[in-house]
């Protein structure tokens, strides 16, 4: 249970189900007669509402009064979804307990509350801004097979040249060809060859005024708070949700592009990528776009080629 002292006269009782748990309550309250039950004294009202202050919306809960004190027994935990393109929703969703709350995600603490800032982020009292999207390769999948699709049509003669020396090592490689993967800078390659890359790949990525990112897996998300704790009559409310809260530094290095070039399908860290297959001199080549924000993990590749150099 979490006590909330709202003022002299008035607390609130946090507690994992506000129906089966009123027995405990009542006890740590000194509430309850030895034989079970209430004191005559004690008020008990079963189906009422504890509105937050400074909230919108109300809380269903159990109301006790006894000894000039009003208790609100309400549940710990709301759920609800959360829809990133309706920024004005998702801050008054975020206030179900009132405006004195802090939300707690893993070790990142961020005090309420918000109000909106431009059409898809948050900002606090403190400055603190918070971008809401859905970043990284998983929201660029479209555009990786629009680019498959385009390199399909043409048997990937817009990468001709690096195709070529990839082919070339390969002829001259004794070993097992399989271990061989070649890799471009796809944005660096189109530059080179004087290509107009406009178009091929727009990657979307926060504000680079944020200082953190909500990263959801779609454009909605399940959420659920739960309050933890109180700090200085604040609300501790863990929340959990489809995706994550992350420092927003790791998004401020730009992502490229990046196109593979093996003999075989290309299996990283246990997970197949989408890929197109060309014959080149009578050898099928496996071309494989995937988004990077470092190539420093392409450096790890066995066999790995930056056929740039």
């Amino acid at each position: 249970m979490i006590v909330q002292n709202i003022n002299s006269e008035t607390q609130v009782i946090y507690t994992t189900n506000r129906v089966t748990d009123l027995p405990q309550v009542g006890e740590a309250l000194k509430y309850n007669k030895k034989n079970g039950g209430f004191y005559k004294y004690v008020t008990v009202e079963h189906s009422t509402y504890f509105t937050p202050p400074k909230s919108t919306t109300s809380l269903p809960a159990i109301k006790l009064i006894a000894k000039g004190i009003t208790t609100y027994v309400v549940d710990d935990t709301v759920e609800f979804n959360i829809d990133k393109s309706n920024v004005g929703n998702i801050i008054q969703l975020l206030s179900k307990f009132g405006e004195d709350y802090i939300i707690r995600y893993n070790n990142i603490d961020l005090n309420g509350p918000f109000r909106k800032n431009g059409s898809d982020s948050l900002i606090n009292n403190e400055s603190t801004i918070i971008s809401i999207g859905s970043y990284g390769v998983n929201d660029n999948t479209n555009q990786i097979h629009n680019f498959i699709h385009r390199m399909r049509t043409d048997n990937g003669r817009m990468l001709d040249p690096v195709l070529r020396r990839f082919a070339n090592t390969v002829f001259l490689f004794k070993g097992n060809k399989k271990l061989l993967t070649g890799y471009v800078n796809l944005s660096m390659y189109l530059n080179v060859i004087k290509y107009p890359s406009r178009g091929l790949f727009n990657m979307n990525l926060p504000d680079t005024k944020a200082d953190y990112v909500i990263n959801l897996t779609s454009n909605s998300s399940r959420v659920r708070l739960k309050v933890v704790d109180v700090i200085n009559g604040k609300l501790v409310l863990n929340i959990s949700l489809d995706g994550s809260i992350e420092a927003a530094s790791q998004y401020k290095q730009q992502i490229s592009p990046y196109v593979l070039i093996t003999t075989a399908p290309v299996n990283l860290l246990n997970q197949k990528f989408p890929n197109f297959v060309v014959q080149y001199r009578k050898l099928p080549i496996f071309i494989t776009p995937i988004i990077f924000n470092s190539s420093e993990i392409l450096k790890q590749l066995r066999g790995g080629i930056n056929l740039l150099k």
